[in-house]
């Protein structure tokens, strides 16, 4: 990955502004890992790399919503000096320097984490699932517990409906609304 961030500061100049982060790591992730059949431009750029279905490259909403997001280089510098310090193995090796991370110690670590979050009842739940829940469960019991506990809020001269007025109902979603 150095070499590819490398490669994008060598191609930096006085009117070409390339960005590890949008110019090499957007493109891999959002039309090499994403797609099933990268463009050769995409080929040229990154090299010839699987598809890996499943969404996990899909694009993100804050990502859409703000797409000049961009992160510094020296970011990406600093991330790679820290995991330089480490010796990474693709095998299962056994290194007696302390400094040594193969997939061994990698699937520990991740296992570690699952089983931690299972103790703690903590499951990972799709994001339509608990937009879904959010939108037509948790708001509309917050509002009517609101309601119960501050009626004068929600009076029809109540600061809320005034402020629902001057929003035109853009952060009420359908469920809160009434038929």
């Amino acid at each position: 990955m150095r070499d590819k961030l490398n490669a994008c500061k060598e191609k930096k100049g006085k009117v070409k502004f390339y960005s590890f982060y949008r110019d090499f790591l957007l493109v891999l992730f959002h039309k090499g890992l994403n797609e099933p059949a990268q463009n050769q431009v995409v080929k040229i750029e990154i090299g010839k790399i699987p598809y890996l279905n499943g969404g996990l490259f899909d694009e993100h909403e804050l990502e859409k919503t703000h797409s000049s997001i961009d992160i510094d280089d020296k970011a990406f510098e600093r991330l790679f000096d820290f995991f330089d310090q480490y010796e990474w193995h693709l095998d299962t090796r056994h290194a007696a320097s302390g400094k040594d991370i193969n997939p061994d110690v990698i699937g520990y670590i991740f296992e570690k984490y699952i089983n931690d979050r299972a103790n703690m009842g903590a499951y990972y739940t799709k994001e339509d699932i608990t937009d879904y829940i959010s939108k037509n469960c948790i708001l509309p019991y917050l509002f009517d517990e609101t309601k119960r506990n501050h009626a004068k809020a929600f009076a029809p001269d109540g600061e809320l409906w005034h402020m629902v007025k001057q929003s035109d109902d853009q952060y009420i979603y359908d469920a809160v609304k009434k038929e």
